[in-house]
């Protein structure tokens, strides 16, 4: 990184400025030190720069070897620290500090034909909060595309949908990427900038998201399978990846580091690493030191979706060169990449992923839709293979409500009046009744107004989930019934559907009832549910 105070004087619009396809190869700074791009250290251009920078002694000592990352660095450095910085990068960058520093995950630029619209997701919930004339927005889209990513130069095209990828110097602090998609629309285009967070090691841990120990420990279960994929479902924004994460860090820490772990993602979203302890004799002595040992995270990347879909599936396969002994995949996308998660399962390797499903017993039948792509049909009776596909896990986030300020249903009869302005509220708490049975202490409601410790009555957003750890018999019933399936992992192993997860958090105090409903559908349990071991842990 570069003082402030030191000038890039091959940089446009300084003494000795180059042509910015050069930016690459070389850079002169005033603080008289030239660097140099070394794979390219026999270049024409490069050799000559050398030789005339030399000649005019504009430079001490000897050119300094550098890769082409950091030479590129020190001209984006200085683009931010210098005038050439447009008004519109320092609106964006204030624009993103804002999002960054309300714990925001994703900023929304909606141009259409006479104004812009720019929305911050927060918790969940998408707040307008700034609106422009259309041309002040396709300015700052145009500047985002062209300027502060990664392909800077190529042509932004508001008709086309476009990827692209936020360069590290324009990004907040806390923030280690910004995953930029636009798409056309009907009145316009919107682009879509997602803010990919850096790793908490205070969050890294299952029950800090929302897993409760019963949960943990069927999780824990499935880590200790020498093989067999492990699937996470959800929608878009669930904290799959978040999960799955924390899921392989555990294993390269509780492993001390002898387990390889080995990941395929577009893009890498998170840093994933464990602490572990290293033994060394040093002067006749065992001395312990800490450490962090990483996964090794590969990002998939290509032109266009067809060739990607090709690659993903390329990338496992070649995986299993790397000697790994847990894989983690961003997502099952297709027959290719099912097909090649099943084949490095089968050959003793354990492997978590994620596919777009509603529930964990869905996922089974979202698999059998996406083996049938391209050339990559598997069988049914693949799929639904105890030993390959280990386990069923589907999460979402539900609103926390703020304890500060949120009221307990049953001791609030004035506030709990406002709330129930019609006959749905009334339902609403006879549904409680039928789940929970008549006491409903512990039961709080958000305080819509909020207080200086919240927004608006929430504070974060908490996991509830399903988990089936499946055995043959629920694979053999699943390939005849759904229906089948269900009962049996209900009643036999006694599970525990999101639903029910979602109403002990509202029981204990931790969720509103009408945000569980507002994120799944009306309160209730299944038939099948072990109602007694239920009642259990809605006292623990």
């Amino acid at each position: 990184m570069l003082e402030d105070k030191i000038k890039i004087l091959t940089a446009k619009g300084e003494s000795h400025q180059i042509l910015p396809q050069l930016y690459d190869y070389i850079c002169l700074t005033s603080e008289r030190k030239l660097y140099y791009n070394a794979a390219y250290a026999s270049h024409p251009q490069v050799l000559n720069k050398i030789a005339y920078f030399k000649q005019a002694k504009l430079f001490d000592g000897k050119p300094i070897a550098l890769a082409s990352a950091q030479i590129r660095a020190f001209y984006d450095e200085n683009i931010k620290n210098t005038q050439e910085s447009s008004q519109f990068q320092r609106d964006i960058s204030d624009l993103f500090k804002l999002a960054a520093d309300e714990n925001a995950s994703d900023v929304h630029i909606n141009v259409r034909k006479n104004e812009c619209v720019i929305k911050i997701r927060r918790i969940g919930d998408l707040d307008v909060d700034y609106e422009y004339t259309a041309l002040h927005g396709h300015k700052l889209c145009k500047t985002i595309f062209m300027t502060m990513c990664d392909q800077a130069g190529k042509t932004f095209q508001p008709k086309s949908r476009q990827d692209a990828r936020m360069k590290a110097v324009f990004l907040p602090d806390g923030i280690t990427g910004v995953r930029i998609g636009t798409s056309p629309t009907d009145a316009g285009y919107i682009m879509v900038c997602r803010l990919l967070r850096k790793s908490d090691p205070s969050q890294l841990d299952l029950a800090v998201l929302g897993y409760e120990t019963f949960q943990i420990d069927q999780i824990n279960q499935a880590k200790s399978k020498k093989g067999g994929i492990n699937f996470f479902a959800g929608p878009t924004g669930a904290g799959k990846s978040t999960t799955m994460s924390i899921i392989v860090s555990k294993i390269i820490q509780e492993s001390n580091g002898s387990k390889h772990v080995i990941t395929a993602e577009n893009p890498v979203e998170f840093e994933i690493g464990g602490e572990i302890e290293l033994h060394k004799q040093i002067n006749g002595e065992m001395v312990t030191k800490k450490i962090m040992a990483y996964a090794t995270q590969t990002p998939i990347m290509a032109n266009n979706s067809k060739r990607k879909k090709e690659i993903f599936g390329e990338a496992i396969t070649a995986m299993m060169r790397l000697d790994p002994d847990v894989i983690m995949i961003g997502e099952i996308r297709d027959g290719g990449s099912l097909k090649a998660a099943i084949d490095a399962s089968m050959t003793g390797h354990q492997v978590w992923t994620s596919v777009h499903a509603t529930s964990a017993i869905g996922i089974i039948k979202r698999l059998i839709t996406v083996s049938g792509d391209g050339d990559s049909e598997l069988a049914k009776e693949l799929i639904c293979d105890s030993n390959i596909v280990s386990s069923l896990i589907a999460q979402r986030l539900v609103k926390k409500i703020c304890h500060h300020c949120s009221y307990f249903l049953e001791q609030n009869h004035k506030k709990l009046d406002q709330r129930l302005n019609d006959k749905l509220n009334d339902k609403l708490i006879k549904r409680l009744v039928d789940a929970l049975g008549h006491d409903l202490s512990g039961v709080r409601l958000r305080n819509e107004n909020g207080c200086s410790y919240c927004r608006r009555g929430n504070s974060g957003r908490t996991v509830i989930a399903e988990i089936i750890n499946t055995d043959q018999k629920f694979m053999s019933l699943i390939l005849r019934s759904n229906f089948e399936a269900e009962t049996y992992w209900l009643e036999e192993l006694h599970g525990m559907p999101m639903m029910a997860h979602g109403l002990l958090k509202v029981k204990h105090g931790w969720i509103d009832p009408y945000d569980l409903e507002d994120e799944l559908e009306f309160i209730h349990l299944p038939k099948a549910l072990d109602r007694e071991y239920f009642y259990q842990l809605l006292n623990e």
